[in-house]
């Protein structure tokens, strides 16, 4: 093959992937705004109970109690 062949070649699959990426791109600006007008905007609120609360906070406080008993190892080892 020559050079200008395989220039031409190149430039051929340049232009059709533009196109695609533009016209795909394209389809998009239009779809979006669309597909938002079919989805609600406020999603449907989530009720937790009170004991989801309290075993968080639990959960929470462990979490801290493990990480501090961690750290302060570490710094009694690493002294």
């Amino acid at each position: 093959m020559s050079l200008g062949s395989l220039l031409l070649e190149a430039l051929s699959l340049l232009l059709v992937g533009m196109t695609f990426v533009t016209l795909f791109l394209g389809m998009l600006v239009f779809i979006i705004p669309f597909l938002s007008k079919i989805v609600p905007d406020d999603p449907i609120p989530i009720q937790t109970s009170q004991k989801t609360n309290q075993s968080n906070i639990i959960e929470q406080q462990t979490l801290v109690a493990v990480i501090s008993a961690a750290v302060q190892q570490y710094r009694n080892q690493h002294k």
